[in-house]
């Protein structure tokens, strides 16, 4: 699969990189994730509230931040593949981490929310045509493919997993 350095910001690269493989981006989607997730079930549970470092995201923060990335990566996707004209803004991930109260979820409870949100990425990913997966639209002020977007929800798992794998585990 080739994919332009037109269809994405250039800071997204490092996660493209990661992400694309010879299959279809529909197959990938759902490939990748198996081992993903299969990783991500294995943490120990006594481990959600464990960061490496003084400052740094604990794994259940993590965890949620994948989520939320996928949320907003999958419905940027949704919108530009509707060929909704309309500028999209950017969103502070740290942000979201901060607000986001995950004290009473535990590290299962994230898992099977990444199960239904990837599930439903899944379902929209399967049903574009190859034309549409081309269509661009406007990102943060920059012009982004669906199909840049698909790739960026895989290595951005992909990113925060070998993070995960080298730091916490």
């Amino acid at each position: 699969m080739t994919m332009l350095s037109t269809e994405y910001p250039a800071y997204f690269e490092s996660y493209i990189n990661l992400a694309m493989t010879e299959r279809p981006l529909a197959e990938e989607l759902k490939v990748n994730f198996d081992q993903e997730i299969a990783f991500l079930k294995s943490i120990d549970e006594s481990k959600k509230d464990y960061a490496y470092d003084e400052g740094k995201w604990t794994i259940g923060q993590i965890l949620q931040h994948i989520i939320d990335v996928e949320l907003v990566m999958a419905h940027r996707a949704f919108r530009v593949s509707r060929k909704d004209e309309t500028g999209l803004p950017g969103f502070d991930h740290n942000a979201y981490v901060e607000v986001a109260d995950i004290s009473h979820k535990s590290l299962a409870d994230l898992c099977a929310e990444l199960i239904m949100v990837r599930n439903v990425t899944n379902m929209h990913f399967s049903n574009l045509k190859e034309e549409a997966l081309g269509t661009i639209g406007t990102v943060s002020n920059n012009a982004m493919s669906v199909r840049a977007l698909g790739y960026i929800i895989i290595g951005h798992m992909k990113h925060h997993n070998k993070i995960l794998k080298e730091r916490y585990l």
